[in-house]
């Protein structure tokens, strides 16, 4: 069982602390995506402060066998991703990736002359 949960949690803090990351410094992809979904500065950036914060807790949880601590922060993963399907539900931005068109010539952060 300690395997499945090295396999399972190493892959999903990494992917956790990139974007929690990306969102709290304000990397460009990142900002992009936040203007398309249209939302505030100061969520984001706590989405990001909270996606990083979840990440250490996974790590704390697996190298210290705290399995309590594992699944609150897995369970707070869980809402943060189902809030994520509703903001690009809301924007549409599901069924335009997989149009296989590219949206980021819509951002007002865009540099490119369409």
């Amino acid at each position: 069982m300690e395997l499945l949960s090295w396999l399972a949690g190493i892959p999903l803090c990494l992917m956790l602390s990139l974007v929690g990351i990306g969102k709290s410094l304000g990397w460009k992809v990142s900002l992009e995506t936040r203007y398309r979904l249209g939302v505030s500065a100061g969520l984001w950036k706590s989405i990001g402060a909270t996606e990083t914060a979840a990440m250490g807790i996974i790590v704390a949880a697996i190298v210290n066998g705290w399995k309590t601590a594992g699944v609150a922060a897995a369970t707070g993963v869980l809402a943060l991703m189902v809030g994520a399907i509703i903001y690009h539900g809301k924007a549409k931005d599901l069924r335009r990736h997989t149009s296989g068109r590219s949206s980021s010539s819509c951002s007002p952060l865009s540099t490119s002359s369409a």
